[in-house]
């Protein structure tokens, strides 16, 4: 029992200085009103805070668990030195925020790249170095002097190992018990994640969330993830061609290629890859794209009487516009959504690099913006996913909705552990599509709930597949339960989105929207690939509404079988929203085009080069 009282003090410590780091930043900088505004979201950011405080003095007293029946001295060594070690991490977060308005993230390890010399003389210019020198001792001297206290108050050092009593076997159980689930931070399905730094709409309570180590962590992971900028000719030669020379006359033949130097490299790329809007539309309409979680290419074609998949879609893509011989240019969630903005498929987390913190010219947004469209992305997701917040942000869009936003617009939405249901989302970019606005409107949007755990609302009726349904060798065998939860989650999805056509249509939102709704990726384990083609691995369908004043001209309604991929998209809608001369982002032809699309190889090596070569020359900055 002397052992667990130790220890017991010794998190007390712990506890202390973590609370004192957290009360420094709360009255450096987050304001009252941050606080009385948000009264209603307190209760989870303290739960939320506390967690993330016991996840980290939870790894501190690992040691302490495992040394102090064998040799408690050890403490008066390691309490001080993790107290100070903390300290000294609340001291870094603090300027790093007074700086950069940003926790500890992965942009502090480019100090390091000043040399010692250089690291040095920039601490010695913009921090207090001797005072804070000072404090650490203290602070060093104090912990010291509270082991030593606690080692003469449980009487450790003079304690035996004995068989320990009922009463101390539970206490010791109760005890690893409680720290084995701080560990994990939670005691639901899920642990502790950066999702849960965010509890409120109001970013200034989300920063007050997190703690300095924990952060750290977090930008550690990120740089072991962060990708590498190749040598731009190894670039052309890993992908297939002899030359940036090469790779250009593969892309655009009609390309005058002249490079003297990198910086001719980077006008003369971005010279091909952008181009300006050749038409100049009277009046622009609202754009909504759709990015739909796990919106198989492949299983629309299942849908049968028997087995209903597509509901309303059914009629929708009739009316409409239907391409079924469409991919993904990735296969993940996030790095779709990276694409689709940045254009960054071949730097995978991007979102998660130091780079994301400034905009790119590749940004979706920018053109949008140009044009006066009020541009936001909305999701049902927590927004600290991948470093999501920041990164839109960063690239420009002007309102980033996500959860908790949602929830405070609407507090009556339910929501999973993914997100806010995708019915109450699509519900939400309705109420946008039909209130006045000064500007069109522009949203990108990401739905969350056909995607694991697969949990559904109550109240939405899903009639299940016939048994012969699963029977079917496009399947793999995964298990009945399992497939029915993929099953569940597309037909969850087809009937709210058809449902939203619906009401759509009939709102006078349909004399001036465009509407263009894809996939992430295809379903990963699910559908038999041996057995139905291996082509069909990133196959995911693209539909598009065009509102009647825009479709002279056009084949409406189709359903074609030409190719086309996620970068076909922006040329396909540009002509009807963009300004002339607006400079955009093209990689593709318009889907209405019936010339054939670019090398996809050359294509992606040229955005590489474009890339690399970009953010070699403009190394980024946080903005203050």
């Amino acid at each position: 029992m002397k052992q667990l009282k130790a220890l017991g003090g010794y998190y007390l410590i712990f506890l202390v200085i973590m609370l004192i780091s957290r009360s420094a930043f709360i009255c450096l900088y987050i304001h009252w009103h941050d606080i009385t505004d948000n009264s209603q979201d307190l209760p989870l950011a303290i739960y939320n805070a506390i967690r993330f405080d016991a996840l980290v003095i939870a790894y501190l007293m690992i040691i302490p668990t495992i040394i102090t029946p064998l040799y408690a001295k050890f403490n008066r060594v390691y309490i001080p030195l993790g107290v100070t070690c903390l300290s000294l991490l609340s001291f870094i977060d603090l300027g790093f925020y007074h700086n950069f308005n940003s926790h500890i993230n992965i942009t502090i390890f480019d100090f390091f790249n000043e040399g010692p010399a250089g690291i040095i003389s920039t601490i010695w210019d913009e921090y207090p170095v001797i005072s804070l020198i000072f404090v650490l001792i203290i602070i060093s001297f104090l912990s010291f002097k509270s082991v030593l206290f606690i080692e003469r108050k449980t009487g450790i050092l003079s304690a035996r190992i004995t068989i320990p009593s009922k009463k101390t076997s539970l206490v010791t159980f109760i005890y690893l018990l409680f720290i084995t689930l701080s560990l994990r931070g939670s005691i639901t399905e899920f642990p502790l994640q950066i999702e849960d730094t965010i509890v409120s709409t109001c970013q200034a309570l989300n920063n007050a969330v997190p703690n300095p180590p924990y952060m750290l962590k977090v930008a550690i992971k990120h740089k072991q993830n962060m990708f590498h900028l190749e040598e731009l000719n190894a670039i052309a030669q890993n992908n297939g061609f002899q030359s940036i020379e090469d790779a250009i006359k593969a892309f655009n033949i009609s390309a005058n290629i002249n490079i003297n130097n990198q910086t001719d490299t980077l006008k003369l790329l971005e010279s091909i890859l952008f181009t300006h809007n050749s038409t100049n539309p009277q009046h622009k309409p609202n754009v909504l794209i759709i990015i739909s979680e796990s919106w198989s290419g492949y299983l629309t074609y299942l849908d049968s009487k028997e087995s209903e998949l597509l509901f309303d879609m059914k009629k929708h893509f009739k009316e409409d516009l239907l391409w079924r011989n469409f991919e993904s240019v990735t296969g993940a969630t996030i790095s779709t959504i990276e694409n689709m903005i940045v254009s960054t498929r071949t730097f995978e987390r991007f979102f998660e690099s130091k780079y994301a913190y400034n905009v790119l010219p590749t940004s979706i947004a920018l053109p949008f913006n140009a044009n006066r469209y009020s541009t936001e992305f909305i999701t049902g997701m927590d927004l600290a996913w991948s470093n999501c917040y920041v990164a839109l942000k960063a690239q420009d869009f002007k309102k980033i909705t996500g959860k908790y936003e949602l929830l405070k617009e609407n507090p009556g939405y339910k929501y999973n552990s993914v997100g806010v249901y995708d019915h109450h989302l699509l519900k939400s970019i309705m109420q946008r599509l039909t209130t006045k606005s000064l500007h069109p409107q522009m949203m990108l949007a990401m739905t969350t709930t056909n995607h694991p755990p697969f949990i559904f609302p109550d109240d939405i009726s899903i009639p299940e597949p016939s048994t012969a349904f699963f029977r079917k060798k496009d399947f793999n065998d995964v298990g009945k339960d399992i497939l029915i939860k993929y099953i569940r989650g597309f037909q969850y999805y087809n009937k709210v989105l058809g449902e939203f056509l619906n009401e759509f249509k009939a709102s006078p939102a349909a004399d001036n929207t465009i509407i263009v709704i894809t996939g992430d990726h295809n379903v990963r384990s699910i559908l038999n690939y041996d057995f139905i083609g291996a082509e069909w691995q990133m196959k995911v369908p693209i539909y598009i509404y065009i509102p009647r004043y825009l479709r002279n001209g056009l084949k409406y309604p189709d359903e074609s079988n030409k190719h086309g991929d996620h970068y076909n998209i922006l040329p396909t809608i540009a002509p009807y929203i963009f300004d002339s001369n607006t400079k955009y982002l093209k990689l593709s032809n318009s889907l209405f085009d019936n010339n054939e699309s670019s090398n996809i190889a050359a294509r992606n090596t040229l955005l590489k080069l474009y890339i690399t070569q970009l953010l070699k020359k403009n190394q980024p900055e946080l903005r203050k």
